[in-house]
């Protein structure tokens, strides 16, 4: 078993492309996929913590 660490490409088929080392043999593997988003990391803040929270309700129609 290898563990490669890569990123790959989700199209909007539905296919994963994922660049692979040219020393892994032609053919079927079984593989594990982890997905880990990229596109938003939040950063949570301590400094709002203290503050007093006012809950107004919905928002009237």
């Amino acid at each position: 078993m290898k563990t490669i660490t890569t990123r790959g490409t989700v199209t909007t088929e539905g296919s994963l492309i994922v660049p692979i080392p040219l020393d892994i043999p032609v053919g079927e593997h079984n593989v594990v996929v982890v997905i880990e988003e990229l596109a938003t990391k939040t950063v949570k803040s301590d400094v709002l913590n203290g503050l007093p929270v006012h809950d107004c309700g919905p928002w009237p129609e």
